[in-house]
């Protein structure tokens, strides 16, 4: 059995907790169509595209708009793609696109 009592947090412990918070506020949860888990930001939409710059080790989220152009939205945190790991992968590809 455990037993405890419950102590007032620090003020650095307030702190942290807030900023925890209200960054949590900005971030979507979401589910790839490769079924990898993310942290995305708040502005992602269904239908915005995943990409790994080339020698990069953080994908970006970007918007397809007129023109066959892309508007960059933001990092995201994909598990499994970090670190360069999807450049690994045999079914990796490359595209050449213009971000607005």
């Amino acid at each position: 059995m455990w037993s405890g009592s419950i102590m007032v947090p620090s003020k650095e412990a307030t702190r942290l907790a807030n900023l925890l918070i209200s960054l949590m506020a900005d971030i979507k949860i979401f589910q790839s169509d490769g079924k990898h888990l993310g942290l995305a930001p708040a502005q992602a939409e269904q239908g915005d595209e995943i990409v790994l710059f080339d020698k990069g080790n953080v994908p970006f989220l970007l918007r397809r708009v007129p023109e066959e152009e892309y508007k960059l939205v933001g990092p995201l945190y994909v598990d499994g793609i970090m670190d360069g790991e999807f450049f690994l992968r045999q079914d990796s590809i490359s595209v050449m696109f213009k971000l607005r």
